[in-house]
Order: C-alpha cells, then sequence, then structure tokens
C-alpha cells in the first residue's frame, strides 16, 4: 500500500475526471463515505510537501486550503505549516504541545500499599492522579512522578490512572494496574527438651514459627484440649505416657493465608520408676582369724551393666568394683556394698546393701605351767589360763 499514494496521485494528475475515492491503511479498509482519500496509520504521519517561502510564492493560483511545510517561515526561519486561505498564505503559529500521557513505571506494592509510579513526559509541567477515569476530580501531584497510596486490602487487583498536563492541555488518561501482596502461609513446629522420660518429669516444649509477624499469638493443646494459660512460645509440665501435645500459632501478619495453624504432634513416651537394691552375703562367719572370706553381691533392677563398690567400715575398698569381694577379715569388720544401676528410669540411685558384721576367733596362747603338786602316787598338773581358750 505504501506505492498507491504516489500512483494515484498521478492518476489524477492524467485522469481528471477520476472521482473515485481512496483509503491508503493497512487494513483494507473503504475510505470514510466523506473523504476523497483516508489515510489511516497507528505508526506513521501524513507528511506534507516540504517548500521554502520562495517556492511557496512561485506557486501559481494556489487553491484555497493547499498546505504546504514551509521550511523557512516560521519564527528565526524556522518551519511552520502554511495554509492558503482567503487569497493569502498563513502560517500556524504553534506556542505549545498538548503532552501524550506518562508511560506506566515500575510500581512497588506490599500487603496493603502501593507506590504508583511513570514515566515523565518532556512537554508535561505537572501531573494528575485518580482512582477513577476522572480528570476533574484528580489529585494534582506536581511534577512528582510517584505517588503512595495506603490502606489497600492485600492481595488485591487495584487499577489507577494518571494524565499530563501543560498550558496548553492535558493528556488522555493512561490506565496504571497493580496488585498489593499477600502474606506467605503461617507455619509452626514444635520440640521436646526430652522425649522419652521417667514418670514425674517435667517437659519443656518450645514452638518455632514460621510468618507468625512481630506479635504471634500461641495456645499449647494436650490431648486436643487448650491448656487453660499455655500461651507462651514455650511450655512446660510433667507429662503421662502417651500424651499427644501440640501448639497452634495464630501469625499477626495481615492476609496470612492458612491462619491459625496447628503444629504436629508430639507422642510423650513416660517409663515408670523402678527401684533398685542390693543385698550381699559372706562365704563364712563367724571365721577364724586369717580366714579368707568372699562376699557376694546380689542385684534387684541393677540394669544391664551395674557398678559396684565395696565399702569396710564404711570406706571405700580400692579397686573392690566387682560383684564378689575376697579378703580376711579381722573381728567386728563391717562389709557393705554400693550399686550403681542403669536400668532406665531408677527411683534411687546409687543404693547400699545392709552391712554384715563379722566374728572373727583367735588361735588361743600356749597355756603358762602353773605349780604342780606332786603325791606319793601321783602328780597334780596345773597351767594359767588363756584369753579367748574355749
Amino acid at each position: 500500500m505504501k506505492n498507491l499514494l504516489p500512483l494515484l496521485l498521478l492518476l489524477a494528475l492524467i485522469a481528471p475526471g477520476v472521482t473515485a475515492q481512496v483509503g491508503v491503511n493497512t487494513d483494507n479498509s473503504q475510505a470514510h463515505p466523506s473523504a476523497m482519500l483516508d489515510v489511516k496509520s497507528s505508526n506513521k504521519g501524513l507528511l506534507p510537501p516540504r517548500m521554502t517561502f520562495a517556492e511557496i510564492n512561485a506557486i501559481q493560483n494556489p487553491a484555497a486550503g493547499l498546505i504546504i511545510y514551509c521550511t523557512d517561515c516560521g519564527s528565526g526561519t524556522t518551519g511552520a505549516l502554511a495554509i492558503f486561505y482567503n487569497g493569502m498564505w498563513y502560517t500556524f503559529n504553534v506556542n505549545c504541545m498538548v503532552p501524550v500521557f506518562p508511560a506506566a513505571g515500575v510500581h512497588t506494592a506490599s500487603l496493603s500499599q502501593i507506590v504508583w509510579n511513570w514515566n515523565s513526559v518532556p512537554s508535561a509541567t505537572g501531573y494528575k492522579w485518580n482512582t477513577t477515569n476522572n480528570y476533574e476530580t484528580a489529585t494534582d501531584v506536581g511534577t512528582a512522578t510517584s505517588t503512595t497510596e495506603s490502606g489497600l486490602p492485600c492481595n488485591t487487583a487495584c487499577t489507577r490512572y494518571v494524565w499530563a498536563y501543560n498550558s496548553c492541555g492535558n493528556s488522555g488518561a493512561n490506565t496504571l494496574t497493580q496488585s498489593t501482596t499477600q502474606s506467605p502461609a503461617a507455619g509452626v513446629t514444635i520440640s521436646a527438651s526430652a522425649n522419652p522420660v521417667c514418670a514425674g518429669t517435667s517437659v519443656t516444649f518450645t514452638a518455632t514459627p514460621v510468618n507468625g509477624g512481630s506479635t504471634p499469638s500461641w495456645q499449647w493443646k494436650k490431648n486436643g484440649t487448650s491448656v487453660p494459660g499455655a500461651t507462651n512460645s514455650t511450655y512446660t509440665y510433667a507429662p503421662a505416657h502417651g500424651d499427644l501435645i501440640t501448639c497452634q500459632l495464630t501469625s499477626s501478619n495481615p492476609c496470612t493465608p492458612n491462619n491459625p495453624v496447628v503444629s504436629g504432634a508430639i507422642t510423650m513416651t513416660v517409663n515408670a520408676l523402678v527401684t533398685p537394691s542390693v543385698t550381699i552375703a559372706a562365704s563364712a562367719n563367724p571365721v577364724c582369724a586369717g580366714t579368707q572370706v568372699t562376699f557376694t553381691a546380689t542385684p534387684v533392677n541393677g540394669g544391664t551393666t551395674p557398678v559396684y563398690q565395696w565399702k569396710k567400715n564404711g570406706s571405700n575398698v580400692s579397686g573392690a568394683t566387682s560383684v564378689t569381694y575376697s579378703y580376711i577379715p579381722v573381728h567386728g569388720d563391717q562389709i557393705t556394698c554400693q550399686l550403681t544401676s542403669n536400668v532406665t528410669c531408677p527411683q534411687t540411685n546409687p543404693v547400699t546393701s545392709g552391712a554384715v558384721t563379722m566374728t572373727v576367733t583367735s588361735v588361743p596362747a600356749l597355756p603358762v605351767t602353773g605349780t604342780h603338786l606332786p603325791g606319793e602316787t601321783q602328780v597334780t598338773w596345773s597351767w594359767n589360763s588363756v584369753s579367748g581358750a574355749t
């Protein structure tokens, strides 16, 4: 189509009787009924002939309405658009141009606020912005190319309008679009200071929030029921076997999906308390002096690897850490054994056996000869008594 206009002009010169309408376009549409020549374009203009002032004046009998672009007719020999009217050439004195609308910039959005931005327009002296497509009620923001709008609902698409203006008028509205954001989903995990535990042991549970905001709210639950007063990020109590502990988090972030949210459950394992004990027995008691005696410990709830410590008269016997202990006692020795159990959840640990008091009998000394009494047919022999002799 771009070569059609010269052809049509040529036809007009050689065939003055041709009266058909002409449309110059890219969409193959017909010319408007009121126009002999209808030119359409979305990216190009109509360029009239360009002449100097002398060349324009050399035109013979110009028709009224003839339009020429005079390259040296403007102020300071600049160009100007000229039209022949009422027997004279006139130039259009254009003091300013109405600005085009501002192109949208990059907007910045948060949960409840949008900073609207647009690009500056060279010929504009100011801008107006509005929530509706109404220039008359728009807010004049002066030469600023941004404005901040707060108090918006989160996760919401917004449409706004902006105009450029100068002393010649205002542009058409440009539509700005942007959505506010949404908070990430809330979440919470919990952990126990110990699990399993022994009966009666206090356990502290700690909650870790995800997107909980600056002031999250907590509610601990035991077996699905809210625990009165348990509204901190930690919760301490002595659990029973099988208790299910969870925590509900309510995020303080606005527009948070999945809010409130409940953590996964911790199932408590609580072991019952057991009582270790130990008894001891001597291989012989009483014994004669110098006799070695073996003592044997018998544990109850000692676990898989119990630890023993034998004691004589209340003091630890060095190296005596086996289930048996052998030595040569003296009369009156008191033997005990301390057991340290490794059983789960001992109620008392370590424990000490009852004492075995040793009775040791000494071998009597040689009797001392006493005074013998001779007779005619007999002798009465005598000797002194010996302590300990029976």
